[in-house]
């Protein structure tokens, strides 16, 4: 992600990514962090933190993820893109996904299988459960 702290020429702003899968169902989701000589610190609202609904997807032989925003903190957005009304929430993105060694690819970032701990599946698995794909009511 861009650099929140220009001014600090040591601090290098990431995700940090979490992808729970079971099945073809998923949740993404995204934490930011900063890498500053070498140490990782996470960041109390800088940059924002996503969340997304997803589900994998098969057509024509290549494997597909749908990715649904559902939650975020400290992110802004505008109302209207392309001068038309928008809402973050409803908006569903395709990207192919690759396979490599070890893993998965998306959009240039790499997953590899860990293990949660307890508190952080519990959570993750209880999205899934929970957040459909699709947004089938309107956000105020």
């Amino acid at each position: 992600m861009p650099n929140l702290t220009p001014d600090d020429g040591d601090a290098i702003w990431f995700y940090e990514n979490r992808l729970l899968i079971r099945n073809d169902e998923a949740i993404l989701d995204k934490v930011p962090i900063v890498i500053r000589h070498g140490e990782k610190v996470y960041s109390a609202s800088d940059g924002g933190f996503l969340t997304f609904r997803a589900q994998f997807r098969m057509k024509d032989g290549q494997s597909f993820v749908a990715l649904r925003l559902f939650e975020s903190d400290y992110v802004g957005f505008m109302r209207n893109k392309n001068g038309k009304a928008f809402d973050p929430y409803a908006e569903l993105k395709t990207y192919p996904v690759k396979f490599v060694s070890g893993g998965i690819e998306i959009e240039g970032v790499r997953y590899q299988q860990k293990t949660l701990d307890k508190i952080e599946l519990d959570r993750l698995v209880r999205l899934l459960s929970t957040e459909p794909l699709e947004k089938t009511t309107s956000r105020q």
